[in-house]
């Protein structure tokens, strides 16, 4: 795929794969920091709100960062939240307190919640139809890339000390920076945002750039009220569920653990994008309809096996079948999200089909605390088969968005 892009196409490609890359890395600092001394003594509501308060300044950076991306455009946004990310990361690395961490989480999620919607209307508007479902695919996936390579550091460095966890989550982050920077600055803006604000001649430049010769099949844009119900229900289903999953699993249900816990989870979804390509090529209906099955036949298989999920042997197998469904799910997402909606009102609207699914992952946070893990394992069924009807909903009421152009008029 890369050798086939313009040089501005690869510093975009660069650039977004490094933001979520960095997401994955904050995403799993809240739960791996449970190991810092400072919180250690700490109760287990405080170890809660630091799982809680990530995903609230997330949904925040999503709604006004999102809106605000449709009115002045993706790349400003885009450099502007790599300052303000790395300004949290940096808080947190430094962080000697509760409070201090949960600073760094707030503006550092911020700041990731903002970059997601232009993110992925820069990954699907200056690339060509038959390239974009690659990168809204391929791309996305650093999210667990950085999970794992958090994760890693923490198993790594267990035995060592907690100043080489810091030291090491500095490096990267210094690294990353750099070599994000750079290239932000070389992205072009969206071609086609440029052409529906009425910039046509820097559009038209633009897209000869970046070897944008046709946009695919014409349709009628999908009705606004059937995809925004659809992948509301795809949203609860798969955030919710990876994330409790993921990463709350491990300090509520299994303490000692979180680290592999994380790790296993990160590994299992970060293959599961590899093998997501081609199952895409029978469409994008069948496709979600397919991962949210495996999904729900998966964490089944869980519930019945709950009363033998402390033997790490039997869970870790499962957990991880279970994060490749969770990976295929969130592709589903992450194509159709940029798809189904107008390119002026395409990062509110991502934005706006967040607000559910992370609220209410807010809100199980703070239930869950206390579950034990039946509860816990049926709520993700639950999860599950609200996605899985989504998904039957989509197939019966939804349009087909392979190959499609989402320049609707």
């Amino acid at each position: 795929m890369i050798w086939n892009l313009s040089k501005k196409q690869k510093y975009l490609l660069i650039s977004t794969s490094g933001g979520f890359l960095l997401w994955g890395i904050v995403s799993a600092i809240a739960p791996l920091a449970i190991y810092w001394s400072f919180m250690q003594n700490e109760p287990k509501f405080y170890v809660s709100f630091a799982l809680i308060i990530g995903p609230i300044f997330l949904i925040i950076g999503n709604i006004i960062l999102g809106i605000i991306s449709d009115k002045i455009g993706r790349k400003k946004i885009f450099i502007l939240t790599l300052f303000i990310y790395i300004l949290g990361i940096i808080i947190i690395a430094t962080s000697m307190n509760l409070q201090t961490l949960l600073l760094g989480l707030a503006i550092s999620q911020f700041a990731v919640g903002g970059e997601e919607p232009p993110a992925l209307a820069l990954l699907s508007e200056n690339f060509s139809f038959r390239k974009r479902t690659k990168t809204l695919t391929l791309i996305p996936n650093f999210v667990n890339i950085g999970s794992l390579i958090a994760a890693l550091i923490f198993l790594l460095s267990f035995l060592s000390s907690e100043k080489s966890q810091r030291l090491s989550l500095i490096f990267i982050t210094a690294v990353i920076f750099f070599i994000l920077i750079y290239t932000r600055i070389q992205i072009p803006e969206s071609y086609l945002w440029l052409k529906d604000k009425g910039n046509t001649k820097e559009a038209e430049e633009i897209k000869k750039d970046i070897f944008i010769e046709e946009n695919g099949k014409k349709i009628k844009i999908p009705d606004l009220k059937i995809s925004f119900i659809v992948l509301v229900l795809l949203g609860t289903s798969q955030y919710m569920s990876f994330w409790l999953m993921a990463i709350a699993i491990g300090p509520y249900i299994f303490p000692t653990l979180t680290n592999l816990i994380i790790f296993i989870a990160s590994l299992g979804a970060s293959i599961g994008a590899f093998f997501a390509i081609p199952i895409l090529e029978m469409g994008k209906k069948k496709f979600t309809f397919l991962s949210f099955l495996g999904g729900f036949l998966t964490i089944m298989a869980i519930f019945i096996l709950n009363s033998y999920l402390k033997n790490i042997i039997i869970f870790m197998p499962l957990l991880f079948i279970n994060m490749i469904f969770s990976e295929l799910a969130w592709v589903s997402r992450t194509n159709l999200e940029p798809e189904v909606f107008k390119t002026l009102r395409r990062t509110t609207m991502i934005g706006l089909v967040r607000v559910l699914p992370i609220s209410l992952y807010i809100i199980a946070l703070i239930v869950t605390v206390n579950f034990n893990i039946y509860q816990f394992i049926l709520m993700n069924v639950i999860l599950w088969l609200v996605g899985l009807l989504g998904s039957i909903i989509w197939i019966f009421k939804g349009v087909e968005t392979k190959d499609v152009s989402i320049d609707y008029n």
